[in-house]
């Protein structure tokens, strides 16, 4: 995977996860062979984690609207408390 692709994915999952769940939010990236897995864990969502092809990474890493969009989804589906309908 490209690494200027892979730090400006970073980026932008950085600014997310600081944005919505703050700077105690614990995110780990691995490599995978064509792709990515990503780890989220903080107090306000399950610890989650969710895996990305090359393709979607750099789709992402162009495209901060369309990783914002999944990771709302993301968190939606994980978070803890609340009314569970």
């Amino acid at each position: 995977m490209a690494l200027q692709r892979l730090d400006d994915f970073r980026r932008h999952l950085d600014l997310f996860v600081f944005f919505h769940l703050g700077s105690d939010a614990l995110v780990r990236l691995e490599e995978l062979d064509g792709g990515l897995r990503v780890e989220i864990e903080h107090s306000r969502v399950r610890p989650f984690s969710f895996e990305l092809n090359a393709q979607q990474v750099s789709d992402f890493s162009r495209n901060p609207a369309l990783l914002e969009e999944f990771m709302l989804d993301q968190l939606t589906q994980h978070r803890r408390g609340g009314l569970e309908l």
